[in-house]
């Protein structure tokens, strides 16, 4: 696997947050965020990079397994990694950790779902190049638990 396809991947989903999160608080307060920076500009700060290549390390193990065979399957899968990041690193929970579309309130259930199918949208085209590169003769069962 190229590391390359997880940083073009984790730009991506950092990219297109970021251009929904000024859209949504406004450039100037946008500004304020710690990670409000371009992808070329935010290799200083590791936790919001390693979180957007932990994000892509495992929609690329999702799509080894077969689990993202549309582009309706990523949205989730890019949630689930969010979730799992969380979890992983002690992280309090906030609302948008909760299960994907599932936090009681309407109003942010949709604004994730327009976040996260941007982003499904944007890392689509690349997961479908990389799946063209994985054999499927391979039993990747013994590979991925």
């Amino acid at each position: 696997m190229k590391s390359d396809w997880i940083e073009l991947i984790g730009e991506k989903i950092h990219e297109v947050w970021m251009e929904l999160y000024a859209e949504r608080e406004g450039e100037e307060k946008a500004k304020e965020h710690s990670h409000y920076k371009p992808w070329n500009e935010l290799i200083s700060d590791t936790e919001a990079v390693n979180q957007d290549r932990f994000v892509a390390s495992v929609l690329l193990r999702s799509l080894v397994r077969g689990d993202l065979k549309e582009k309706e399957d990523v949205p989730c899968a890019i949630h689930n990694g969010v979730q799992l990041w969380v979890r992983l690193t002690g992280e309090k929970l906030k609302a948008w950790h909760v299960p994907y579309l599932q936090s009681g309130n309407q109003q942010f259930n949709e604004r994730m779902k327009k976040e996260r199918e941007t982003q499904a949208e944007a890392v689509w085209p690349v997961l479908q190049k990389i799946a063209t590169r994985i054999e499927p003769h391979v039993d990747i069962s013994k590979f991925a638990p």
